[in-house]
């Protein structure tokens, strides 16, 4: 009996996956994607973001605006490359990987600074766990990973 009852969940449960996984319902624009064929289809290409999730990015066409919140941007607005650092070099390590170099932020969290509006865009906006500019000032975002 017991059996019976863990097959039966199991074809349940497996049917709810399959049901997940159909790819072809109706692309909506502001939907988040995983799936590399309906990314594709609005010139998307998949990212891993953190260890474990993918999303569709595209390009956005307001890149390198000046902003100071990611409300005026189609991606995020990000902390220019002048408000970082970069602490040595790349250099090829002896079992052949790459070693790059080190990118440490100048300002800190709370401080005043303009960003600009990044050149790649998603549903979740937060596309990494990089600080970004929210209300004109260095924020941290909050990551899954």
């Amino acid at each position: 009996m017991v059996v019976r009852s863990m097959k039966r969940i199991f074809v349940f449960l497996f049917a709810i996956l399959l049901i997940g996984c159909n790819t072809n319902r109706p692309l909506k624009s502001d939907q988040h994607f995983a799936d590399e064929r309906a990314c594709k289809k609005i010139n998307g290409q998949l990212q891993q973001v953190g260890h474990f999730m993918y999303v569709c990015t595209w390009p956005s066409t307001d890149s390198g605006k000046k902003c100071a919140d990611s409300k005026e941007c189609e991606g995020v607005c990000e902390i220019p490359k002048s408000g970082y650092d970069t602490l040595g070099e790349a250099s090829v390590n002896s079992d052949g990987s790459v070693s790059q170099p080190i990118t440490v932020l100048k300002t800190h969290v709370g401080e005043n600074i303009e960003g600009v509006c990044s050149s790649i865009q998603s549903k979740g906006k937060l596309i990494n766990c990089s600080p970004y500019v929210s209300n004109g000032k260095v924020t941290l975002p909050q990551c899954l990973d």
